[in-house]
């Protein structure tokens, strides 16, 4: 599982294409593609071209964002990268931020050319980091998912049983309660008994 290249167009116009040295490899499928997406129409499609797949995704915005990689390359896959990809766009290759860019490489105003080259080229960066971050099979969810069906199953002892105390039952309860309740009756009544005896004493002596 490979991505090879990503370009991404708006209004048929290509923004940036990495790496360059893959570009001319397909920028003819590319351009094919972009030229068959019918514009401002949302969309995620994947075509077969030889041994690559190419997934791409079109927006309602006119952008369009095509990912080529090796036929083994899953959609759940190329398209969360192409995810990535539109995020990165939207943040760094709008039209506010490329609006002074010329393909003469003149610009109007110095300052805003220095500025848009500058969000150009972090683009650039942080489209690399993405390639390499889904070329890595650690970060593969679905190379992830194949090595553990190849692994082998490693038994791990369970953890011994946790004594839980049994509830007391209710019977057994509500007898502690009454033999609780007979004991402060008896309790009342020796003193009852006692405060008699003494005020008995009392009277008798007078």
């Amino acid at each position: 599982m490979t991505i090879h290249y990503v370009a991404v167009y708006s209004a048929g116009k290509l923004l940036v294409g990495y790496p360059n040295a893959e570009h001319p490899r397909h920028t003819n499928n590319v351009d094919a593609i972009v030229a068959s997406v019918v514009p401002k129409e949302y969309q995620k499609r994947t075509i077969v071209k030889g041994s690559m797949n190419y997934h791409y995704m079109s927006t309602d915005k006119g952008m369009i964002i095509v990912c080529a990689a090796t036929e083994d390359t899953k959609a759940r896959v190329a398209f969360p990268f192409i995810d990535s990809i539109k995020w990165i766009v939207d943040e760094h290759l709008s039209d506010d931020n490329l609006s002074h860019i010329n393909l003469s490489n003149e610009f109007p105003d110095e300052f805003f050319a220095k500025d848009a080259r500058r969000h150009q080229e972090m683009a650039i960066a942080m489209i690399k980091r993405e390639i390499t971050y889904f070329n890595n099979p650690a970060n593969n969810r679905d190379r992830k998912i194949d090595c553990a069906q190849n692994t082998t199953t490693i038994l791990v002892p369970l953890p011994a049983p946790i004594n839980i105390k049994q509830p007391i039952p209710v019977q057994q309860t509500m007898w502690e309660h009454i033999k609780t309740i007979l004991l402060i009756i008896w309790a009342i009544c020796t003193i009852v008994l006692i405060v008699l005896l003494i005020r008995k004493s009392i009277i008798s002596t007078c």
